[in-house]
């Protein structure tokens, strides 16, 4: 049986990783039930063409840093009032966030990485954030070598 998934990308800007999001999200709504989380005031969600006829739930999250109280809460709720199964992340500033949102939910956790990280990930806080990661699933040979 296929769960719903969503798909998470909480940046305001218009690059690769934000055209990705919205691709995946368009690819997936025809296989299964998708809700995408954006930011408010986001480039992705003042372009509503992005998800014309398509079958995608989209919901707004407002927060002014990167580990904030008011996203916890606000992915948490979405996540658990829409019975998300499937959580799929394009990002890496807000895994702080994220990883308290998630925290004790019985949900499958992947990371799409689509850039190299400029600092290691290894210390104690980010092997601790990252430790509810089921799945890293980078977009080339390079980024899937790394995980």
């Amino acid at each position: 049986m296929k769960q719903k998934t969503a798909i998470i990308c909480l940046s305001r800007v218009n690059g690769g990783m934000e055209l990705a999001s919205v691709k995946l999200v368009r690819l997936l709504s025809n296989k299964v039930e998708i809700e995408f989380i954006a930011r408010d005031n986001s480039y992705i969600l003042n372009k509503k063409e992005h998800f014309e006829n398509y079958n995608i739930k989209v919901h707004q999250v407002t927060f002014s840093s990167n580990f904030s109280f008011k996203l916890i809460k606000s992915v948490r709720e979405i996540l658990i009032n829409n019975k998300i199964k499937n959580v799929i992340f394009l990002g890496a500033s807000e895994m702080k966030s994220l990883y308290f949102a998630t925290l004790g939910l019985d949900i499958n956790f992947i990371i799409r990485q689509g850039s190299k990280k400029t600092t290691s990930k290894k210390d104690i806080f980010h092997k601790l954030f990252y430790s509810n990661v089921n799945y890293f699933v980078g977009n080339c040979e390079y980024m899937k070598k790394i995980f």
